[in-house]
């Protein structure tokens, strides 16, 4: 994932990513992997606004299907889960 700071207040917005917390800066980058545990917070009065995008996992190549859930039974691809390659099983 990554996420691009449009608009940050100064104080009281943040992430956190399993265990690091951090803040966004305006016309800056941060990548994360959101496989992890993670969360975003504004506890400012100021609005935040930061543009996000998938960014592709080069060691992951096909889009599969989450455990117990047939690939013609998902219909938004948000939901569907990345399977490593097979020589990396």
């Amino acid at each position: 994932m990554a996420h691009f700071g449009l608009q940050i207040p100064a104080n009281g917005a943040g992430i956190r990513v399993g265990s690091e917390e951090r803040g966004w800066k305006v016309g800056q980058t941060t990548v994360f992997d959101d496989s992890f545990d993670h969360e975003a917070w504004n506890d400012s009065q100021e609005d935040r606004y930061v543009l996000h995008a998938h960014v592709w996992h080069p060691s992951l190549h096909k889009l599969v299907s989450p455990p117990g859930v047939e690939n013609d039974e998902i219909t938004d691809p948000h939901l569907q889960m990345l399977e490593p390659p097979r020589d990396e099983l």
